[in-house]
């Protein structure tokens, strides 16, 4: 090999390294961060915002409910976090009359990367089943599973947006169908700002 192909090698090489320590945060996991500083132990929070859950059953038949949702939890230590109480109030949708919430909690949560290098939140449970139970006049359905939400942080940063959009996986109902959920419900520390990073 001759010395202009020696070099190229070399150049080439040290590319590659330097692009891959220039972008550790694909290999580590997003903090939660409260007045500027990582969490290092479960930290109240509470949240809210309005969600729209959507149920199609086997026959392509659609129920939705639009929700204004409080929520209380925790966020921890190396991105963890928890969900505690939920709470659905103002449900309303013209197809699913006198419709209602309610929600299986405890829920756990993990912040993570994605592929594209941004933040989501994994939420599950012990049995990998976080869900809720909607309820429209006479029929009620169950719906769940695991699932994830887009989270970014406001401007200036005193709050956290989780956005439950396209990317959130389709959940399983009890009547054989699917469900889905979206919106954002916007996380607050009382009194001390919060991030995500």
């Amino acid at each position: 090999m001759n010395r202009t192909k020696r070099l190229l090698v070399v150049f080439a090489a040290a590319f590659a390294l330097g692009a891959f320590s220039a972008s550790p945060a694909f290999a580590a996991t997003p903090q939660w961060l409260i007045d500027g500083s990582a969490v290092s132990a479960n930290t109240s929070v509470t949240s809210s915002g309005t969600l729209d859950l959507k149920n199609v059953d086997q026959l392509g038949v659609t129920h939705e409910l639009r929700c204004t949702v409080t929520t209380t939890g925790t966020v921890g230590a190396n991105g963890t976090g928890g969900i505690s109480t939920i709470q659905a109030q103002s449900c309303f949708n013209s197809n699913c009359p006198g419709g209602s919430l309610s929600f299986n909690v405890p829920w756990s949560t993990q912040l993570y990367y994605d592929v594209s290098g941004n933040i989501r939140d994994t939420i599950t449970n012990a049995n990998h089943n976080p869900g809720w139970t909607m309820s429209c006049g006479g029929w009620v359905i169950s719906q769940g599973g695991d699932t994830n939400a887009a989270i970014t942080n406001s401007n200036p940063f005193s709050t956290v947006n989780q956005t439950f959009d396209a990317l959130s996986p389709t959940l399983h109902a009890s009547d054989g169908g699917t469900s889905s959920i979206s919106g954002t419900l916007t996380l607050t520390d009382s009194g001390h700002t919060l991030a995500a990073r």
